[in-house]
């Protein structure tokens, strides 16, 4: 099954983030709050040391790291891990995988064609995005963000070929 639904000209209904934008203002913030950014650096495990609690001080955590080539280790007091989707440092506390993931595509892309070039639209389509959806949002000049995405182990290139075949004057 298949719906559309458009949303446009009367009123903002969604922002897009700049994603890349985005990352770099909370970096910045994070270090001028005294955090320290490790790139390049692959984490390997970690350990808890000292005994936190009320006047117990805060104890620390101790990361081992591969930085380099070489196994270094780490102490702070607090560990963030901003290492993506499949996180070993939230695998290693929580001991969870994920269970679930979207594989998506997104372009820009010429969008002159279409009728509804002011309008955001959304696509719940259970065979070309399952468990997902597809998009397009105007950016101007004839140009549109467009994408889907699947949780169903459907490949993000055969969920935008099915979005293209059933809705041609979109996509």
């Amino acid at each position: 099954s298949s719906d559309l639904y458009r949303w446009g000209g009367d009123r903002t209904r969604a922002y897009v983030i700049d994603r890349v934008a985005l990352d770099r203002h909370l970096a910045d913030q994070a270090t001028r709050a005294g955090a320290h950014l490790l790139f390049r650096t692959k984490f390997l495990r970690f350990r808890l040391q000292g005994s936190p609690g009320p006047g117990r001080g805060a104890g620390e955590v101790v990361a081992t790291v591969l930085r380099e080539g070489v196994e270094t280790e780490i102490r702070a007091r607090l560990l963030i891990g901003a290492d993506g989707a499949n996180s070993q440092v939230a695998r290693q506390i929580r001991g969870s995988r994920i269970e679930r993931a979207v594989g998506g595509l997104g372009a820009v892309a010429r969008y002159d064609a279409n009728p509804h070039a002011d309008h955001v639209e959304l696509f719940l389509h259970a065979g070309a995005a399952p468990g997902w959806f597809g998009w397009t949002i105007p950016v101007g000049n004839g140009l549109a963000r467009v994408g889907t995405g699947s949780a169903n182990c459907l490949t993000p290139r055969a969920s935008f070929d099915r979005l293209r075949g059933d809705f041609p004057g979109t996509f």
